[in-house]
């Protein structure tokens, strides 16, 4: 793949995949400074940053699956970067359909998978409400006009020093965040797999199908395929 085809593949996997890999690549970055690879002051602002992005993107995955799950519209995830109103979105659901689970043998496994990012949305919204603090070293105030230039007038310096810094609770909040992700990621995943096999839908978004936007082509498609597919009560 080039690095344009790489760049252009943001539809290549779910969102809940992503976020696993935003997670391991905060959990490297924690591990690499606390080994003594690399200073801490470098490595700890993206980590952190990587590992509330990856919360956030695995707040959202969880959106589109309630959202398909109820068949109702306003799961769906909006833009934003509100880590605790992401959450907020699917927070007592995400809970509800895991508790509801019973024949499910991992159940208690998932729902403590749950509590972590539960609690680890928690820390992170109280240390970074906006979801600014880990993306510039400094704040920056500007004033000027609407259509005029801006103008710096204004430097807050965020940086904290490095050695004032546990990484050793971070690392074991990320490494637990990861296997989070990757549990309730999959879980989902197959919980969708059953519905859309159990309702008949195509192979589209789940976005998509709640709302009923399925590209034609991909609908006459599917369509086409399973008046060709035998009967499920057929030999």
């Amino acid at each position: 793949m080039t690095n344009v085809e790489l760049a252009a593949n943001r539809l290549g996997e779910t969102l809940g995949t992503y976020a696993t890999g935003y997670l391991d690549a905060a959990r490297v970055l924690f591990q690499h400074a606390a080994d003594g690879e690399g200073l801490v002051d470098l490595y700890f602002y993206p980590a952190a940053h990587a590992l509330r992005h990856g919360v956030e993107l695995l707040a959202k995955h969880f959106s589109d699956h309630i959202a398909y799950e109820l068949r109702e519209p306003k799961y769906l995830y909006v833009q934003g970067h509100s880590l605790e109103e992401a959450w907020a979105r699917v927070r007592v659901e995400v809970r509800e359909i895991v508790h509801g689970d019973y024949s499910n043998s991992e159940r208690n496994d998932l729902l403590r998978h749950v509590d972590t990012i539960d609690a680890l949305v928690t820390k992170l919204h109280a240390l970074d409400p906006t979801g600014m603090l880990f993306r510039y070293p400094e704040a920056v105030s500007q004033a000027g006009s609407k259509n005029g230039p801006k103008i710096r007038t204004k430097r807050v310096d965020t940086h904290v020093p490095g050695d004032s810094v546990p990484l050793e609770p971070w690392i074991a909040e990320t490494t637990a965040a990861v296997t989070a992700s990757q549990y309730l990621g999959a879980y989902f995943e197959e919980r969708a797999a059953f519905l859309q096999d159990h309702r008949h839908d195509p192979p589209a978004r789940l976005g998509d199908l709640v709302l009923d936007q399925v590209p034609p082509k991909l609908q006459e498609a599917w369509e086409k395929h399973r008046a060709s597919r035998p009967r499920r009560d057929e030999p």
